[in-house]
């Protein structure tokens, strides 16, 4: 869930944050998760398993790194998406995302 105490008004969106926020979660059967309000096409290859996700709030981009029990040291990166905080307050629509950065 997006913080209760972020307020989506002028003062708070003028902020601009310098952190980063490291989410779990898992991948639906058609490879979306819910992240921040928001849902995030992953990957069609990854469906139902675990995902990290970065949310780099400086740099404004979304790092999804694929999960695994036999091989929990290493994080596979499976894609990487641009964001922008004011964006993320807007309405959400479950589609692929059209911010996807080449790897």
């Amino acid at each position: 869930m997006f913080p209760t105490r972020w307020k989506n008004n002028k003062t708070t969106l003028n902020i601009r944050p310098n952190s980063m926020i490291i989410y779990l979660r898992r991948t639906d059967e058609h490879g979306f998760i819910s992240l921040l309000e928001k849902d995030f096409w992953v990957s069609q290859h990854w469906l139902n398993r675990l995902v990290r996700a970065e949310a780099d709030l400086v740099k404004g981009v979304l790092r999804f790194d694929a999960l695994r029990r036999a091989d929990w040291k290493k994080h596979q990166l499976i894609e990487t998406i641009k964001f922008n905080v004011k964006n993320l307050l807007k309405n959400n629509k479950k589609t692929k995302n059209n911010y996807r950065i080449k790897k």
